[in-house]
């Protein structure tokens, strides 16, 4: 390896000191850090690392397609302009983005879930967890997906934890919950599917 490629290398060496809010490599080679994982944020178009973005199943990343920066922005901004929302509400629809479907969980009650909506998961997981002597884990997200909450409360209604003044809490796992989950959101895409791609009848 020639000195040139040598000195190449090291100056798209990645170091803690860089400044977090900006991007992270050249524009030319955002590939070059190689180990590194990082994503594009479509809010303020950042090459960022993926620690930068909630979690969200929807994506094959697992990740937002807005870093946590823009996304809280755009919540908040959402908020400000439905000022008849209830702030603690997780169901509105009058936010800007649509509502995300989540899973959430109480490390200390295994095998009980919560499935709800919300425009940001991990801000709604903190607001329950405030004044408790626990910490609620959002274990998944699947964006743009809350329209989904009832056909899920629905099906999994003989699971409803009826000890808790909630009606969101249920008797399953995670892994079961995900499944579910992923199940009725193939089940809409594909009744999607077929209603695009039927054609109209010719009259006799």
């Amino acid at each position: 390896m020639s000195r040139t490629d040598l000195q190449s290398l090291e100056s798209l060496r990645w170091s803690p000191k860089m400044d977090r809010t900006s991007s992270m490599v050249p524009d030319s080679q955002p590939e070059a850090l190689g180990v590194l994982t990082i994503k594009l944020c479509v809010g303020c178009q950042e090459m960022l690392p993926v620690e930068f973005f909630y979690v969200c199943s929807t994506y094959k990343d697992g990740r937002q397609n807005r870093c946590k920066k823009c996304f809280n922005l755009a919540y908040r901004q959402g908020k400000k302009s439905s000022p008849e929302d209830d702030v603690g509400s997780d169901k509105s629809d009058q936010h800007a983005l649509p509502d995300a479907l989540y899973i959430i969980e109480n490390p200390r009650i295994p095998g009980e879930v919560k499935i709800g909506r919300s425009q940001n998961p991990e801000e709604r997981a903190k607001q329950l967890s405030a004044g408790n002597n626990f910490r609620l884990a959002v274990k998944h997200s699947y964006e743009e997906k809350g329209f989904l909450e009832k056909t899920l409360h629905q099906r999994l209604k003989r699971r409803r934890v009826e000890e808790c003044a909630g009606v969101e809490w249920f008797r399953v796992s995670v892994e079961q919950a995900d499944f579910l989950v992923r199940a009725a959101i193939l089940e809409d895409e594909l009744s999607r599917e077929t209603v695009t791609e039927a054609e109209p009848q010719e009259l006799p």
